[in-house]
Parts: C-alpha cells; sequence; structure tokens
C-alpha cells in the first residue's frame, strides 16, 4: 500500500496508466456484486434471456454460441441495439469522478459503456473517447479513454460486428483491436504506475497481451473489492500476482487515497520514461568473494556495492578501477562539459561510466538513459529545467538518430548541465558525420580508453589468479604474468579477456550453462540465443524488447531454465534489462558451442519480427538493421551453407527484397566464397531496389556504400580470376571512375583510400593482361586520383578513420616504389 502511494504522488507528472474493467461501473449499472462481475457473465445471461423470451433456443454456456444464435434469430441490429440499450449508465458514483480526476496519460477499459466519460466530465477533465477501431496514431485532446472491447456508443450497423469484442478470444481475429493493444504495450512500459480495477479473469487474459509480466510487475497494482477472507478468489489472485500486486482496498478507499495525493505538493521529479535516475547503493561490506569476481569477469554480471566499496576504499579488489574515471569527472567540473568515451568492446567502459556517475553523483543528480523512446530530447530538456546541473549519461550513443544524439548534446552544452557518452570504437569509427557534428561542439572532450596503465596491471594479475588461475596462459611467476598482460595482450584488457574467455575453464563453463538450455523448448531457446546474438552487437537488450518480440514472458523462461534450483547464469534480469556474458564472450559461446543452423533461425525470426514493425526505437532500428549484417553473421556462424541459408530464406520476403543493404550484405557473403558471377547479380539487385526506393519514396537513395562495393568488388575479382584485357581494362576504369567520384565527395570516409589501394594491388598483380597504350591510361587516372586523394586527407575524420586512410596512402606509395 505504501508503495502505491509513493508511486501515485510520483506519477502526478502525468506518466500513470489506469485500466477498468467491468467491476469499475458494476453497480452503476445495477450488475449484482457477486464474484463472477466479468462482464461476460452478465452478458451471457443477458442474450440467453432474450433467446428464451423469444421462444428460441437457449441456455447457452459459450457466450460465442450464444451471441451466434442471437445474431441468426434475432438479428445483428438487435443485439446491437440490446447491448447499446443495456451499457448506459443509470447512475454516477462520486469515487470514480475521484479516481478519474487523477492525471492519467491514459484510460483503457473493456468496458461497452459511458461510465469513465461522464465521470471526466463531472471532474472537469478533457477527454477523448476512442472506439477500437479509431487509429492509435491520430492526435487526441484531453485524457484518452481508449474501449478496446468496443464503444456501445459508436457502434452503427457498419462497425458492431468488427468492434464488439465478445470474449478473449476475439482479439485473435479484430485487427483494429489488435494495434491498440500494441499501443498498450508501449503505454504500459512507459509509465511509472499502472492501476487495474474492476479487474476480472474472465473479461480480460493478461496473458495474451503482456508478454513482459516481469516488466509490469513491479508498478501494477489490482484494485479489489474489500473482503474478510484473505484470499477471496485464488484463480484470480495468482493471475494478479503473475502481472502485479492485488490489493483488497475497494474503489471507495482507493478514491480516497487518489483525492489525498491530490492535495499533497506536486512530485519535484520529471516525467521520466528514456531516462532513470542513478542511485549511489551502499557499500558492500566486506571483500568480494572469489565466486563474484568470477562472474563479473566470465558472465559479465556486476555487483554495484563491490564497485562502490572499490571507490570508497579507493582500492581494486572486484575489479580494475581505471585513471579515466578521474578524467571524466574533472572534465565535468564545469557547466555544458560533454565527454565521448570511446574503448574497444569489453575494454570496460561500462565500469569507467558506473564509477564516473557515482562520483558524480555526490554532488549533482545523475540520469541515465534505459529506453531511446522518441520523447528522450525533450524528457532530457524536463530535467535540466528540474536540475539544471543534472547529469545525463547515454551509454553506445552512437545507436541514437543524429537529431536525438546531437540534440542532446546541444541541449546540455548551452545549459548548466553535464553529459557522458560512450561508445565502441568501432562504432565511432562508422559513424563519422556523428562524430563530426560532435567535435564541432567546443565543450566536447574525446577520452579514450586504451593500454592499462602501469599500477593498473597488478590489480588485474590479482584478479585473475583468483579466477582461474594462470594454468592455460602458462604464466607463473610475477614477470612472466606480467609479461603476459603488457607484451602478450598489448596492455588491454580486452584482449586478456579474449584469452580467459576462449580458456579450457571458461568454455567448459559455458557449455555447462547452454547445456541447460535442452530443457527448454525450440521457442524459448531461441529467446536466449538472441540475446547471445545482440550481446555480440554490443548491446544490452531491454526486457521488455525480447518479451513482446517472442511474445512470452522472459522472467518465466528463466524461471525454466534454472533447473533443479541451480540459478541460470548465462542470462539474467536486472533492472529492466536483459544481461549476459560480456560481448567477446557471447562471440565464444555463439561461434563454438551453438549450433550454426539454431543461430540463423534465431537471426531469421528476429528480422522476421522486427520488419513487421512499423515504427522502431533507435535502439530496435540498430540491431535489425546490424543482424542483417554479413559481418556480424559469419562473425558467429562459419558454415557457408547455413549463412547462404539466411540469405536465401529472407530474400523471400518481400520487406527485405526491397532494401539495397539486404543485397549488398549478400554479395559481401558471395564475395567472400569468390563467387563472382552470384555476387555480381546481387550487388546489381541492390542497386535496382535502390531505384525502386527512390520512385517509392520520392527521395535520392546514397549510393555511396554500393558504389564503393562495386569499386572494391572489381579489384578483387580482377585478383582472383584472369580477366581478358579489355575485360579488366573496363572494370579497372569503372573502379577508378568511383573511386575519384568517392574521393572528391564532401564528406569524405577513408573507405575510399581502402579501395584505391585494392585498385592498385588489383593492377599490378595483372598489369601483363593490359595493352601498354591501357595501362598508360590507368596509369594517369590513377597518378591525378591519388594526388587528390592526398591533398583531401585532412578532410578524413580524425581517429580511426584518418589513421587508415593515411595508412592506405603509405602502403600505396610503397607499392608505386616498390
Amino acid at each position: 500500500m505504501n508503495k502505491l502511494r509513493q508511486l501515485l504522488h510520483r506519477a502526478r507528472n502525468g506518466n500513470a496508466i489506469l485500466f477498468c474493467g467491468a467491476g469499475l461501473t458494476a453497480d452503476c449499472l445495477n450488475f449484482d456484486e457477486d464474484s463472477t462481475v466479468g462482464v461476460t457473465v452478465h452478458l451471457l445471461k443477458l442474450l440467453n434471456e432474450d433467446l428464451k423470451a423469444g421462444g428460441k433456443q437457449s441456455g447457452f454456456k459459450d457466450i460465442r454460441n450464444a451471441a451466434k444464435r442471437y445474431k441468426s434469430d434475432l438479428g445483428s441490429h438487435r443485439l446491437m441495439q440490446r447491448l447499446k440499450d443495456r451499457f448506459q449508465l443509470k447512475k454516477e458514483s462520486l469515487s470514480i469522478v475521484e479516481i478519474v480526476g487523477y492525471p492519467w496519460a491514459a484510460i483503457y477499459t473493456t468496458n461497452y459503456d459511458n461510465g469513465i466519460e461522464l465521470a471526466l466530465h463531472s471532474a472537469g477533465k478533457k477527454y477523448s473517447s476512442l472506439n477500437n477501431l479509431e487509429d492509435p496514431n491520430e492526435t487526441t485532446t484531453g485524457t484518452p479513454v481508449i474501449h478496446l472491447h468496443g464503444f456501445a456508443d459508436a457502434w452503427t450497423d457498419a462497425t458492431f460486428e468488427q468492434s464488439c469484442v465478445l470474449d478473449a478470444d476475439s482479439y485473435r481475429y479484430l485487427s483494429g483491436v489488435s494495434n491498440w493493444l500494441k499501443r498498450l504495450r508501449f503505454d504500459l512500459e512507459y509509465a511509472e504506475l499502472v492501476v487495474f480495477i474492476g479487474f476480472s479473469a474472465a473479461d480480460f487474459h493478461l496473458n495474451q497481451v503482456f508478454f513482459d509480466s516481469s516488466g509490469l510487475r513491479e508498478k501494477a497494482f489490482f484494485i479489489n473489492r474489500p473482503s474478510s477472507d484473505p484470499d477471496p478468489d485464488p484463480d484470480e489472485r495468482m493471475t494478479q500476482e503473475e502481472f502485479g500486486e492485488p490489493l483488497y482496498i475497494g474503489r471507495q478507499d482507493f478514491a480516497q487515497l487518489v483525492t489525498e495525493t491530490l492535495q499533497q505538493e506536486g512530485p519535484i521529479e520529471p516525467k521520466l520514461a528514456s531516462f532513470h535516475r542513478y542511485q549511489s547503493p551502499k557499500p558492500s561490506a566486506s571483500v568480494p568473494p572469489v565466486q563474484d569476481i568470477e562472474d563479473l569477469f566470465i558472465w559479465g554480471r556486476v555487483v554495484d556495492e563491490h564497485l562502490k566499496r572499490d571507490y570508497d576504499q579507493s582500492k581494486s579488489d572486484y575489479h580494475v578501477r581505471r585513471k579515466e574515471v578521474e578524467d571524466i569527472q574533472s572534465h565535468l567540473e564545469s557547466d555544458g562539459r560533454i565527454v565521448l568515451l570511446n574503448g574497444e568492446i569489453c575494454i570496460g567502459k561500462k565500469l569507467v561510466v558506473w564509477g564516473a556517475m557515482n562520483g558524480l553523483s555526490a554532488g549533482k543528480p545523475v540520469f541515465a538513459l534505459r529506453h531511446s523512446y522518441s520523447g528522450l530530447v525533450d524528457e532530457a530538456c524536463s530535467i535540466i529545467s528540474s536540475y539544471p546541473n543534472a547529469v545525463l549519461v547515454v551509454e553506445d550513443c552512437f545507436s541514437l538518430h543524429a537529431s536525438h544524439l546531437l540534440g542532446l548534446a546541444r541541449l546540455i552544452s548551452a545549459s548548466s548541465g553535464r553529459l557522458i557518452l560512450s561508445a565502441r570504437s568501432i562504432s565511432t569509427e562508422a559513424e563519422s558525420v556523428k562524430v563530426r557534428d560532435l567535435r564541432a561542439i567546443p565543450s566536447l572532450l574525446e577520452i579514450n580508453i586504451g593500454r592499462l596503465h602501469s599500477e593498473e596491471v597488478d590489480p588485474l594479475i590479482a584478479l585473475i589468479d583468483q579466477i582461474a588461475g594462470w594454468r592455460d596462459f602458462r604464466a607463473l611467476s610475477p614477470s612472466d604474468r606480467r609479461r603476459f598482460v603488457e607484451v602478450d595482450c598489448n596492455g588491454v584488457i580486452p584482449s586478456v579477456l579474449l584469452r580467459l574467455l576462449k580458456s579450457d575453464y571458461v568454455r567448459g563453463k559455458y557449455r555447462e550453462e547452454y547445456n541447460k538450455t535442452s530443457y527448454l523448448d525450440v521457442h524459448d531457446r531461441k529467446m536466449i540465443i538472441a540475446v547471445l546474438l545482440i550481446a555480440n552487437i554490443g548491446f544490452d537488450a531491454p526486457i521488455s524488447f525480447i518479451s513482446d518480440l517472442f511474445e512470452e514472458d522472459f522472467l518465466s523462461v528463466l524461471k525454466r531454465a534454472s533447473i533443479h534450483g541451480d540459478a541460470f547464469k548465462l542470462v539474467r534480469a536486472e533492472a529492466g534489462m536483459v544481461r549476459t556474458v560480456p560481448s567477446i564472450g557471447a562471440r565464444t559461446l555463439l561461434g563454438s558451442v551453438v549450433e550454426a543452423r539454431d543461430i540463423v533461425n534465431t537471426t531469421i525470426y528476429v528480422l522476421e519480427k522486427m520488419a513487421q514493425e512499423i515504427r522502431r526505437s533507435d535502439f530496435q532500428q540498430h540491431v535489425f538493421l546490424q543482424l542483417m549484417r554479413y559481418s556480424i553473421l559469419s562473425s558467429v556462424v562459419s558454415d557457408k551453407t547455413e549463412i547462404n541459408r539466411f540469405f536465401d530464406h529472407i530474400s523471400k520476403i518481400q520487406y527485405f527484397r526491397e532494401m539495397p543493404l539486404f543485397w549488398l550484405q549478400w554479395h559481401i557473403a558471395l564475395c567472400a566464397e569468390e563467387r563472382w558471377t552470384k555476387a555480381e547479380d546481387y550487388l546489381d539487385m541492390g542497386y535496382t531496389a535502390a531505384q525502386a526506393y527512390e520512385k517509392k519514396r520520392g527521395e535520392k537513395y546514397n549510393r555511396k556504400q554500393l558504389d564503393d562495393r562495386k569499386a572494391k568488388f572489381l579489384a578483387a575479382r580482377a585478383i582472383s580470376i584472369m580477366r581478358s584485357g579489355p575485360e579488366l581494362f573496363r572494370d579497372m576504369k569503372t573502379a577508378i571512375d568511383i573511386v575519384g567520384r568517392l574521393i572528391r565527395d564532401s564528406e569524405i570516409t577513408h573507405h575510399p583510400y581502402e579501395t584505391l589501394l585494392d585498385i592498385v594491388r588489383a593492377l599490378q598483380s595483372r598489369k601483363n593482361t593490359l595493352l601498354d597504350e591501357q595501362s598508360k591510361i590507368l596509369t594517369k587516372q590513377l597518378e591525378y586520383i591519388f594526388t587528390q586523394a592526398k591533398d583531401r586527407l585532412s578532410i578524413v575524420a580524425e581517429g580511426y578513420q584518418r589513421s587508415h586512410a593515411d595508412g592506405s596512402i603509405k602502403q600505396i606509395e610503397a607499392a608505386i616504389t616498390g
């Protein structure tokens, strides 16, 4: 009860959802107050009475059969009119008026009647009544009241059959309702509080709608009639406990609680959905046990209390404290400062960010991004408005849409707030435009996590010593161990982890855990593999995303995987997110333990499900595009037959056939097999898809990636197979023309430099095939473009891209002079 009171107070900012069942207005409609308050029961009784009075067959026990007989014997119009007449409110309750007076973000109901609308009118609140056939995306004014089972006032002879939901099975057949259920799932995920009142399991089968009960459970409450019996209806109580907390306080007491809440001072906290406020934990009281250290390194399970103890005591008993934490805090001492933290996969970015959040939270409120909803920039504005010196934290920042990322950065740079961004180095390298725009902000500081500092090596050695020891590394003496870290692993944690996670000890642990999935069915096992695939990309997935994707509660799958009470370590749920092993571990596990066929089947399933979503969040879009890439699939699947099966399968789906990216990825896969004819065909299909895209959308498709791949393809084919002189000349001239165009592009990257090197190598390997005149023409073109490439090097983005472009230039010079 206290938790409900706290959430009611906090969600006064308009971040709560009310769900009303038949019990809300049952007394107002003169329905008997009994244990069968579900509207289906009353409706069945009503239809049977009418059929009997009309001398027709009656006594039905199934609402669908009763309705079918009613329509055939008495007519659909009469059924509609009967329901419209019956579901008109006879009286109005003050308690309902008080309940709807709360600033609900939306009110959902399974009721046909207009009771909620009358109560909102009496409360002086604006509202919009929405029948289940209306468009969920239409703009509304006031509090939206959504009638999932249909709204009697809105029914006509033309819409009644489509709109009226008689029982839970009707959801499967009414597309309009399914659209609203998608919005309902989104609203419940977005909300800080969800209240069900008048709920009956006979009315609404939650397990057909809410797949993420683990996310709902922490914030959902069911208001039931008061009862002296501690367990008045065990079946209904169990259903409610699966999704939230049942409270037997009645409508009157809940209304009183709402009234008391509205009389209190409003909440300070802004409305949060994308961000959540970081709360520093209490430090653990003792030295972390070896098992917890092993769980951190091998399973990626972080115990915040141990991290807090390390920082409070300036020790590295649990993890290696990095100097970069101090660098971040130092830069963010001034207002409007931004840090972009770069680092290789599994180098410890999350732990560094955690350390900075912990230190900064002592004097400033810290808010971390959890979900990338479309309104995240507006939400950030409200945070800064309430807390001008707030610190915002966005990990894996380049998965955000450019408008969201730059919107956040510009907001902070013009305010008294601070911003921590983090990204894998490969993402920073790939997102040159986003990086360029961020670097234009003067208050940005880039910090790269690289080699361990000298004083950080010994703590890492001590931690590894507690996990698997050094038997697999053949480093027994202290000097051997230090040499292993600093020389063999180049002083970087990912190299150490790669050796550790590929060791026999860890591989055995991974195989042991994954074998627990043998107790799961194929669908549930796919769920676990999907989590590993997303971890391989470098992300933790929201629980709601995984649950909705597989239409099953993720937590229930974890319970089934935890056989004989033995916790399933491979995957877990924490703070609304699905956590698993480190990215390197996920790749190791997928590549050496999971069957290639299972990986491909899961990837196909995820892509097909995501393709059905009309609107995808920044995170979802990033995952969708990454899972389609050959480079991602081939990192965990080496079987060429399975890789081709993947592309062949999704090529039969029209959605993917229309994507230039799909054909480009299949082309790359075929190039890896040196199947040059097919590779060329599919590259042409990519260009065809680009033309269709332009015709369909009326906007220009950016062909730079297709063009660069074409030039690379022509060079690679020339090296691989013998072409005739005229064919080789035509291919090389086409490739050089493409590279010249890309080199002159205003947003030049390192890619055409690497392609230019490929062309030089191709010409050197096949120079005897060309006539002298042909060689002179191509050489002259190359010299001209090479001069341009050197002149424009300074325009290439600093860091990885420029260094790779410069490296290509040096290799070209060496090839020419050599």
